[in-house]
């Protein structure tokens, strides 16, 4: 009885609190707009999408959207963040309105945007890529840093990663890329990448753990690479993904490990693959129905590590009105 006499008293709380915060939502007015002026270097979706105010829906069954103007401030700061990031320092809002329809009911918002002058790439620099010989100059041309578009932050990052990624597929396990950006005028700057590729290396020991029923031959014979060919990085990632294809493995992981050496020293890269077997026995059914077969059903009872060597066993049985049979 007192349990019940409790969880009454919870529900009322509930009830009340959830009918305050309904209250307090609708003392407030719906977005029934925003208005972006002034918008035009920038993609204004993406833009809208990293506010936190936003149009309600005019279908009278759709989501209400209703106005804070703490949200609101923030939001305006969010605006000229977006456009920093985006090669355009300069860029502010000029002026704001905030608009009640006749009910005050429903705010009609207005931002004015002044972009200001970009800051362009005046170049695109790149030092001792050498390395990576004939690829480079596909390299170059996909950054996605280019000369006399404004300076997006992001993509200079994204052309760093994409430097040290061209570095690690040529032999180098322990590249590193800096990124300069220079001063060319007053609304241009200049990006230089330096490699940094360290030592030119190649596959060493590998080492197999986690494994019990599978043994180190079957893992090491999908592994797209060898001890003593050229360090590369995709044929890591490509040996994991065929490891995680073999329906053999819950987890596949590859690392890269250090001999003790220095990294700028190393001549040999030993790696170290970690897995974690599932289950190698698996039964699936399905059933259904048919306007000829009427009711169906399927089984199959899948084995993919019989008697050792990943190799698949497949049992599958089917009945119905007009079909009845197994096969391996």
């Amino acid at each position: 009885m007192r349990r019940a006499g409790l969880f009454a008293i919870f529900v009322l709380a509930a009830a009340t609190a959830a009918r305050a915060q309904s209250d307090n939502a609708t003392d407030r007015p719906e977005v029934d707009s925003l208005t972006l002026v002034g918008v035009q270097s920038v993609d204004e979706g993406q833009l809208r999408s990293v506010l936190g105010t936003q149009e309600g829906s005019w279908l009278p069954w759709g989501r209400k959207v209703y106005f804070d103007r703490d949200t609101f401030e923030r939001d305006l700061l969010r605006i000229v963040a977006f456009y920093r990031d985006r090669g355009f320092p300069r860029a502010r809002v000029v002026s704001h309105d905030i608009e009640l329809n006749e009910r005050d009911n429903e705010v009609h918002l207005t931002v004015r945007v002044e972009e200001g002058t970009p800051t362009v790439v005046s170049a695109v620099d790149f030092e001792g890529f050498e390395v990576a010989g004939d690829d480079f100059e596909d390299f170059a041309k996909s950054v996605p840093v280019k000369e006399g578009e404004p300076v997006v932050h992001q993509e200079v990052l994204t052309a760093g990663e994409m430097a040290v990624n061209l570095l690690r597929e040529h032999g180098y396990p322990h590249a590193r890329a800096g990124v300069i950006e220079e001063q060319a005028g007053p609304h241009a700057v200049r990006v230089q990448y330096q490699a940094i590729p360290g030592s030119l290396a190649v596959f060493g020991p590998i080492e197999i753990t986690g494994n019990s029923s599978v043994s180190d031959a079957v893992i090491r014979r999908r592994l797209s690479y060898r001890p003593g060919e050229m360090f590369r990085r995709s044929l890591v990632r490509d040996s994991q993904r065929r490891l995680s294809g073999l329906e053999l493995f819950e987890f596949v992981n590859i690392d890269v490990v250090s001999n003790g050496e220095s990294p700028d020293e190393e001549a040999t890269v030993p790696t170290r693959v970690t897995v974690v077997e599932g289950k190698h026995r698996r039964v699936l059914f399905s059933a259904g129905y048919g306007t000829e077969e009427k009711v169906r059903v399927e089984g199959t009872w899948r084995h993919t590590n019989f008697y050792g060597g990943a190799r698949l066993l497949d049992v599958r049985g089917k009945w119905s009105s007009i079909d009845r049979g197994g096969e391996i």
